[in-house]
C-alpha cells in the first residue's frame, strides 16, 4: 500500500440484485482463486508477458493488486443477503 487514502466512490454498495452477473461471480473467483493459484503463472495464461524478469514480476504485481482490490471491495458490500465476502471466501 502506499498510504494513500482510496476516496473512490463505487456506483454499487449492494450488489444483490446482480449476484447472478457473470462480473460479479467471475470478480467473486479470481479472489478465491488468488489465495492458491501459481499467480504468475495464471497470468502468463493470459497472453505474452515481458521477458526481463523485473519487468515480468511488476506485470505480476499489477494484477494481484487488482485482485486484492477487488477482494475488499466485494467485502464492503452486500450480496445475496450474505455478510460482505462470504460467498467469495475460500474453503
Amino acid at each position: 500500500m502506499a498510504g494513500i487514502r482510496d476516496l473512490t466512490v463505487y456506483a454499487a454498495d449492494d450488489l444483490t440484485r446482480h449476484a447472478t452477473n457473470d462480473d460479479v461471480f467471475v470478480a467473486c473467483l479470481a479472489v478465491v482463486k488468488l489465495t492458491h493459484a501459481d499467480l504468475a503463472r495464471w497470468v502468463a495464461e493470459a497472453g505474452q508477458l515481458p521477458i526481463d524478469p523485473a519487468c515480468r514480476e511488476a506485470h505480476v504485481a499489477v494484477v494481484r493488486r487488482g485482485i486484492e482490490e477487488l477482494r475488499d471491495f466485494l467485502g464492503t458490500v452486500s450480496r445475496l443477503g450474505a455478510a460482505p465476502l462470504t460467498i467469495c471466501r475460500p474453503r
